[in-house]
């Protein structure tokens, strides 16, 4: 019912319907104010709670549902879900199905955000409000950066301190919310982490080396980390991206879906690889199989690729002086939980599967996407032929899988 992609690639849509917001409230106003911006008034506000119909926000009128049922049958309406709980707007999805309006426009506020950055270069913006929004955007982004990157230092330490914890180390978006989340449930002692020799903040050199002397003390250390079908962890990264700073990825004047390909290319490509080759001194097997080598080799000495891997299995467990590694595939990580629960001494554990997706304001979007986008066999091949990384974890039936998967029709 939400198609995100339809507004931001055609912006239009707001100037030729009439715009209602669904939800009176904060992200009500935060709408109004950047439908302002470019022009746009909207001509009512909708909301679910009896107590706020017949009243008025910025004077504009709120709507019942059943006001807004009526408003359907005889105008163009473009609608625009404006609650703060991304786990609200489900209910109001379902409510206006139960409407049976004939607007096909409906939205949420993340789709109107990235349909204003893309098309700022159309619009008849206020150029003092277009700036602030983007200096706002990378001042949050600069400060999230930042204390994440305490945060892991924090973390770290805590594994340090507590030889009983696991350490959760993988890169970001290959299930380690999962993990985390069921690791705690179970009451498992745990950190989850995604860069250690990465971190750049203020101490964290000093950090690193002192980690590194640590690590040789300890009568063993257990690690967990995962790997995952490549591009779908890539895609997933363009989403943290978005949930985290649209503007990391959302390219004003460019297809939304061209963007999303130029990032995720940007992860993988370098000249050598346009080129069709792959140098010994420049190799790019892509970020995440690169992690191996600059995380966890880098901070543990344990090259993961001089290992035996059980691509069947999906799972093995490397043994290195007082290293302890489970290495796991995340799409066979259901069946694991028996090897799981052996490898931290928990014999009953259980994952508490987290849809991270569920609760995230690009849900809608991720979905419209994933219907659309795909990738030519170029591209396709720089992941999966002569790729040593990805055939150390899977097998040539799961690559053809993912290959038919992902490849243009």
């Amino acid at each position: 019912m939400i198609n995100e992609l339809e507004l931001i690639e055609n912006i239009n849509i707001l100037t030729n319907c009439k715009v209602i917001l669904y939800g009176a409230g904060n992200f009500g106003n935060k709408a109004l104010k950047r439908l302002k911006s470019i022009g746009i008034e909207p001509e009512y506000f909708c909301d679910s709670y009896s107590r706020k119909w017949g009243g008025f926000v910025d004077k504009i009128r709120v709507l019942s549902p059943g006001e807004l049922k009526q408003l359907d049958k005889n105008e163009n309406l473009a609608i625009i879900i404006t609650v703060e709980s991304v786990l609200s707007i489900d209910p109001i999805v379902d409510l206006l199905k139960a409407l049976e309006l004939g607007t096909d426009f409906i939205f949420t506020y993340l789709g109107l955000e990235i349909a204003v950055f893309q098309n700022i270069n159309k619009l008849s913006v206020n150029t003092a409000d277009y700036y602030a929004l983007v200096q706002t955007a990378e001042l949050n982004r600069t400060m999230n950066n930042t204390m994440t990157e305490w945060g892991y230092l924090r973390d770290a330490l805590f594994c340090i301190e507590n030889t009983d914890s696991l350490l959760i180390y993988q890169p970001g978006k290959v299930g380690s919310t999962t993990l985390a989340r069921s690791f705690s449930s179970a009451g498992v002692p745990n950190a989850h982490i995604h860069f250690l020799n990465g971190i750049d903040c203020l101490g964290a050199a000093a950090f690193k080396d002192s980690y590194k002397k640590t690590i040789k003390n300890l009568d063993v250390i257990k690690i967990i980390t995962l790997v995952r079908e490549p591009i779908s962890r890539d895609l997933a990264t363009v989403f943290q991206y978005i949930g985290n700073n649209i503007f990391s990825v959302v390219s004003p004047g460019k297809a939304f879906i061209e963007s999303c390909h130029a990032f995720i290319y940007a992860r993988l490509i370098n000249d050598d690889l346009i080129k069709g080759e792959r140098k010994a001194d420049s190799i790019n097997y892509g970020y995440q199989f690169n992690w191996f080598d600059n995380e966890l080799k880098s901070m543990f000495g344990v090259d993961v690729f001089e290992y035996p891997f059980d691509k069947e299995k999906g799972y093995s467990i490397i043994k290195q002086e007082n290293i302890e590694i489970l290495v796991m595939k995340l799409e066979k990580l259901n069946m694991l939980e028996l090897v799981i629960g052996e490898f931290i001494g928990t014999p009953d554990f259980k994952l508490v599967n987290s849809n991270d997706s569920a609760e995230k304001p690009y849900k809608y979007l991720y979905k419209n996407v994933r219907e659309v986008i795909n990738f030519p066999k170029e591209f396709i091949d720089l992941y999966y032929d002569s790729n040593p990384r990805m055939d150390h974890f899977y097998t040539e039936d799961e690559k053809t899988v993912f290959i038919n998967n992902w490849r243009t029709m």
